[in-house]
């Protein structure tokens, strides 16, 4: 097969890091139409990649590197190679002539390799995860992993707070840079430089970087430790430059005030270039007005929620959530179609069994624990299980066969670091046997073995990077009788599909947060890296109003 010219020329230029914009985009072009161009791509960047990486080890001799002969043809590993004088266009990228030019090279190598293999996920919507094909969503699908912007913060705790915006940032989540509007409440955040910012709502923000923000409308109070100093905050007329203080900011309409609790911060000009900075001390406070630039030197002020106040309020905050929690539980594990009811509640360091909560077949489905280690649920007294070790697991054994059945579970991801990541897996994978996992691109999957091969319903990338470390809902809806299999996060529906094959579901042997990877070779180890706090299985498929308000009455 006749590979085209201009493919090696093309490859050659990303390895030299001589590619153009226009070029980057006919290449794009070029492997969606070929899939021997694609294969050829990869093999090359995998040689390219080999070579950085021995270079990084130290395990090439640069003193030792000589041209290659042109007979040296490489292997392609069943890709069609490139017919014609296909090595005088190779030569220019075998030739390493000087020291520097190499050193130059191989980080532009790595990272061409990563742009490469991202783009042959792209052109292929099916994973080789080894368990068989995939069915679509009906949303389409995107097995490419989406990277948030980098954040600049983390939204540490809130309390009672209610954001604008239809995607709000959650407690935990990283932040990036941005605007935040905060209709009512409270909310701290953690810059990475190590300033700590409390707002009360209502509030209009900005985060820029890890070391500045702008405070366009309300009330804030900014803990700036030693080694953040020079953290930045702008109002609408005037720059606050810390100098190693504690301070808080209020703009309302026209007006803004800036307060020196501890410590002191020098004032910028904004509005008026011929304003000279002022440096403020413990106890003064400075009022400016928007529309003139002008300011006046006032008393400072105290009436701004604190650490130690938002700790306590985020600490009874909690309980009550907590104790709504409880209440409910104890109500829904009266659901007769509620087979699985882990709510890890009540267990002692040294249990190593989950007990079942609720479900007509109460104390047959008690799981041992194997490995896994208790600790803090996304309240602070609330109970979970951490999953660490490849061993870490729970096991237990689920009998009967069901039409449709539903997943719920709270889990905090501690990495994406899995092929694969288990969250309820049967131990083999025969006809009927679902696995219920997650992809490190952030994919949720719901494998069933129907036929010879397993249809899997995969989703678009729903979990990133900024999940990792936050207290997630995650459900799956297998609807055998309505023909669907529908994907949840945090409530909300994120992908459906239809069901290719019906067939009725059975678990036999199963296990939680792992897999017993007995005669399959391909990716086996899937240890969920993380904790979970709570998980249901129901033998029926719940609406989404019902997975929706399973969410609002468990979330933080």
């Amino acid at each position: 097969m006749n590979l085209p010219g201009e493919i090696v020329r093309l490859v050659s230029d990303i390895t030299d890091g001589c590619l153009t914009g226009a070029n980057i985009d006919r290449l794009s072009v070029l492997l969606e139409e070929s899939d021997s161009a694609l294969r050829y791509y990869v093999e090359w960047m995998d040689v390219h990649a080999n070579l950085h990486y021995e270079l990084v080890l130290g395990e090439i001799d640069l003193l030792a590197l000589v041209p290659r002969p042109r007979a040296a043809r490489p292997e392609f590993s069943g890709a069609a190679a490139p017919e014609g004088n296909w090595s005088g266009q190779l030569d220019r990228t075998w030739r390493l002539r000087q020291h520097r030019q190499l050193l130059l090279l191989s980080g532009a190598i790595a990272a061409a390799f990563l742009v490469c293999f991202s783009a042959v996920l792209i052109r292929n919507n099916s994973l080789p995860f080894g368990e068989g094909g995939y069915a679509k969503s009906d949303a389409g699908i995107n097995p490419l992993r989406t990277f948030v912007e980098e954040p600049v913060a983390v939204l540490a705790s809130a309390v009672d707070a209610e954001w604008e915006g239809a995607k709000p940032p959650k407690e935990g989540a990283a932040l990036g840079r941005g605007t935040f509007r905060l209709r009512r409440g409270l909310a701290q955040i953690e810059f990475l430089s190590g300033a700590n910012v409390i707002f009360e709502g209502p509030a209009d923000f900005e985060l820029r970087d890890s070391m500045s923000m702008a405070c366009k409308a309300g009330r804030m109070r900014a803990y700036v430790p030693n080694h953040a100093i020079g953290f930045v905050v702008e109002t609408p007329s005037r720059r606050v430059v810390d100098l190693g203080t504690e301070f808080a900011v209020s703009v309302r309409g026209d007006e803004s005030e800036i307060h020196v609790l501890d410590g002191q911060v020098r004032l910028e000009g904004l509005l008026d270039a011929g304003v000279r900075p002022c440096v403020l001390k413990t106890g003064e406070g400075f009022r400016s007005d928007r529309t003139s630039g002008m300011g006046e030197t006032i008393g400072s002020a105290s009436a701004f929620v604190g650490r130690e106040q938002m700790a306590r309020l985020s600490h009874e905050a909690s309980a009550l959530r907590q104790a709504a929690w409880d209440n409910y539980h104890k109500e829904l594990a009266k659901d007769p179609t509620l087979l699985l009811d882990y709510g890890f509640e009540g267990h002692e360091e040294w249990d190593r069994v989950v007990r079942n909560d609720g479900g007509p077949l109460g104390e047959q489905l008690v799981g041992a624990i194997v490995g896994c280690r208790w600790t803090t649920g996304r309240w602070p007294w609330k109970r979970a299980l951490e999953f660490k070790r490849t061993s870490d697991r729970i096991r237990l054994n689920i009998p009967g066969e069901y039409e449709s059945v539903t997943f719920v579970c709270w889990l905090r991801i501690e990495g994406l670091d899995r092929w694969l990541s288990s969250i309820v897996l049967t131990d083999g994978h025969d006809l009927g046997e679902p696995h219920w996992q997650f992809t490190e691109t952030g994919q949720l999957l719901l494998g069933i073995k129907a036929t010879d091969v397993s249809e899997d319903y995969l989703t678009p990338s729903v979990l990133h990077i900024s999940d990792v470390g936050r207290w997630i809902q995650l459900a799956c809806v297998y609807d055998g009788a309505g023909g669907r299999v529908t994907h949840f996060v945090d409530g909300q529906p994120v992908a459906s599909h239809q069901i290719q094959n019906k067939i009725r579901l059975r678990f036999g042997s199963t296990q939680i947060g792992n897999w017993a990877s007995e005669g399959f070779k391909d990716h086996s180890v899937r240890t969920l890296n993380g904790r979970i706090d709570e998980l249901l299985l129901f033998d029926r498929a719940l609406t989404e109003d019902e997975v929706n308000e399973l969410y609002e009455q468990g979330r933080l």
